[in-house]
């Protein structure tokens, strides 16, 4: 894979997983609607100025936006990830509460999650005999 064919798959999922459009990319990042499109397809090669402007646009690391390996796209690409009702995303969602949790609050929820894999161990257990 080209560093063009990376980025530009790598600005598209991005973009999808912001839940952004073209449109609302270009307006976040001062950019036309028109040119994103054109980078997405890689008709257009973005200079550096560009690349900071959509990385801090869509608010991801830069080593995200402009990576080599391409791994973590593709698994994230074949899970759907970008789809607003994908598991994907609920995991998203829950990770950024979790973050902003307390450590007791967090306390509470590994206990919560021990209970709940208890329970399923059991579960289990009686379903198969």
């Amino acid at each position: 894979m080209t560093e063009t064919s990376s980025f530009r798959r790598r600005l598209a999922w991005l973009r999808r997983k912001a839940g952004l459009s073209q449109e609302a990319l270009a307006e976040k990042s001062g950019l036309s609607r028109n040119y994103i499109g054109l980078l997405e397809t890689g008709r257009r090669e973005p200079s550096l100025d560009t690349v900071l402007r959509i990385q801090r646009a869509l608010g991801v690391e830069l080593e995200d936006l402009v990576a080599e390996s391409a791994a973590p796209l593709k698994a994230a690409e074949k899970t759907n990830a970008y789809r607003e009702d994908s598991p994907f995303r609920e995991y998203e969602r829950l990770t950024r509460r979790l973050s902003k949790s307390s450590p007791a609050e967090m306390d509470v929820i590994v206990k919560m999650l021990k209970q709940v894999m208890r329970m399923r161990r059991l579960s289990s257990a009686s379903q198969s005999r």
